[in-house]
Protein backbone atom coordinates (compact mmCIF):
# COMPACT_ATOMS: atom_id res chain seq x y z
CA UNK A 1 0.00 0.00 0.00
CA UNK A 2 1.38 3.29 -1.08
CA UNK A 3 1.22 6.48 0.99
CA UNK A 4 -1.65 7.97 -1.36
CA UNK A 5 -3.76 4.98 -0.47
CA UNK A 6 -2.32 5.57 3.25
CA UNK A 7 -3.93 9.28 3.22
CA UNK A 8 -6.62 8.24 1.08
CA UNK A 9 -7.70 5.43 4.03
CA UNK A 10 -7.33 8.06 6.61
CA UNK A 11 -9.21 11.10 5.05
CA UNK A 12 -12.20 8.83 4.62
CA UNK A 13 -11.62 7.23 8.62
CA UNK A 14 -11.33 11.18 9.77
CA UNK A 15 -15.12 11.63 7.69
CA UNK A 16 -15.89 8.62 9.48
CA UNK A 17 -15.58 10.31 12.56
CA UNK A 18 -16.94 13.17 12.01
CA UNK A 19 -20.74 11.22 12.99
CA UNK A 20 -23.60 13.68 13.17
CA UNK A 21 -21.32 16.27 12.65
CA UNK A 22 -21.63 15.72 8.95
CA UNK A 23 -24.65 17.22 7.30
CA UNK A 24 -26.70 16.64 3.93
CA UNK A 25 -25.08 18.84 1.28
CA UNK A 26 -27.17 19.48 -2.04
CA UNK A 27 -25.08 19.94 -4.91
CA UNK A 28 -27.13 21.46 -8.08
CA UNK A 29 -26.38 21.67 -11.90
CA UNK A 30 -28.76 23.82 -13.73
CA UNK A 31 -29.18 22.80 -17.18
CA UNK A 32 -30.17 24.45 -20.29
CA UNK A 33 -33.26 25.92 -20.54
CA UNK A 34 -35.87 25.43 -22.97
CA UNK A 35 -38.23 27.82 -24.83
CA UNK A 36 -41.40 26.26 -26.59
CA UNK A 37 -42.83 28.43 -28.78
CA UNK A 38 -46.36 27.07 -29.18
CA UNK A 39 -46.82 27.60 -25.55
CA UNK A 40 -44.39 30.34 -24.08
CA UNK A 41 -43.53 27.81 -21.42
CA UNK A 42 -39.69 28.22 -20.36
CA UNK A 43 -38.71 24.44 -19.03
CA UNK A 44 -35.35 24.22 -17.24
CA UNK A 45 -33.82 20.61 -16.93
CA UNK A 46 -31.76 20.25 -13.05
CA UNK A 47 -29.68 17.85 -11.90
CA UNK A 48 -28.10 17.52 -8.80
CA UNK A 49 -25.88 15.20 -6.00
CA UNK A 50 -26.74 14.91 -2.55
CA UNK A 51 -23.23 14.20 -0.43
CA UNK A 52 -22.45 14.11 3.47
CA UNK A 53 -19.64 16.59 4.84
CA UNK A 54 -19.47 19.51 6.98
CA UNK A 55 -20.68 23.08 6.64
CA UNK A 56 -19.50 26.21 8.36
CA UNK A 57 -21.67 29.16 8.20
CA UNK A 58 -20.19 33.33 8.61
CA UNK A 59 -21.06 36.51 7.73
CA UNK A 60 -19.54 38.61 5.59
CA UNK A 61 -19.29 42.36 5.67
CA UNK A 62 -21.70 42.80 8.58
CA UNK A 63 -20.81 46.58 8.70
CA UNK A 64 -21.39 47.54 4.71
CA UNK A 65 -24.95 48.33 3.97
CA UNK A 66 -24.44 47.80 0.29
CA UNK A 67 -26.23 45.48 -1.59
CA UNK A 68 -23.42 43.50 -2.76
CA UNK A 69 -24.50 40.06 -3.23
CA UNK A 70 -21.19 38.85 -1.31
CA UNK A 71 -22.66 40.80 2.08
CA UNK A 72 -24.74 38.58 3.62
CA UNK A 73 -23.85 34.88 4.40
CA UNK A 74 -21.84 32.95 2.90
CA UNK A 75 -21.38 28.86 3.53
CA UNK A 76 -18.05 26.62 3.48
CA UNK A 77 -18.18 22.87 3.22
CA UNK A 78 -15.75 20.32 3.57
CA UNK A 79 -16.34 16.99 1.32
CA UNK A 80 -14.20 13.41 1.22
CA UNK A 81 -13.23 13.78 -2.08
CA UNK A 82 -13.14 10.25 -2.71
CA UNK A 83 -17.10 10.61 -2.26
CA UNK A 84 -17.05 12.56 -5.00
CA UNK A 85 -17.17 10.77 -8.45
CA UNK A 86 -18.79 13.56 -10.83
CA UNK A 87 -16.53 16.53 -11.62
CA UNK A 88 -17.61 18.83 -9.03
CA UNK A 89 -16.64 21.96 -11.56
CA UNK A 90 -20.00 21.53 -13.05
CA UNK A 91 -21.87 22.42 -10.12
CA UNK A 92 -23.19 25.90 -9.95
CA UNK A 93 -24.80 25.95 -6.42
CA UNK A 94 -25.39 24.08 -3.03
CA UNK A 95 -28.32 23.77 -0.87
CA UNK A 96 -28.09 23.07 2.95
CA UNK A 97 -30.87 23.59 5.60
CA UNK A 98 -33.13 24.48 3.37
CA UNK A 99 -31.10 27.66 1.81
CA UNK A 100 -29.36 27.61 -1.67
CA UNK A 101 -25.61 29.01 -2.26
CA UNK A 102 -23.83 29.83 -5.26
CA UNK A 103 -20.54 28.20 -4.98
CA UNK A 104 -17.28 31.07 -5.83
CA UNK A 105 -15.31 28.80 -5.30
CA UNK A 106 -13.36 25.15 -5.07
CA UNK A 107 -10.22 24.23 -3.40
CA UNK A 108 -9.50 20.43 -4.02
CA UNK A 109 -6.01 19.10 -2.61
CA UNK A 110 -6.76 15.51 -4.03
CA UNK A 111 -7.81 14.20 -0.49
CA UNK A 112 -10.66 16.92 0.46
CA UNK A 113 -12.57 19.22 -1.51
CA UNK A 114 -13.22 22.81 0.07
CA UNK A 115 -15.81 24.92 -1.56
CA UNK A 116 -17.19 28.25 -0.27
CA UNK A 117 -20.50 29.44 -1.45
CA UNK A 118 -22.52 33.17 -1.06
CA UNK A 119 -26.29 33.74 -1.05
CA UNK A 120 -28.79 31.62 1.33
Amino acid sequence: MGLRDTVETQVASAFDLLGDLKQPIVFNVAGGRDYDFSTGAVSESNTSVTLEGIVEYTTVNEDDNSSNILNGLRAKFVLNRADLQEDYNQFDSFTTDGKTYKIVKFEDNGYSLEGTGVGG
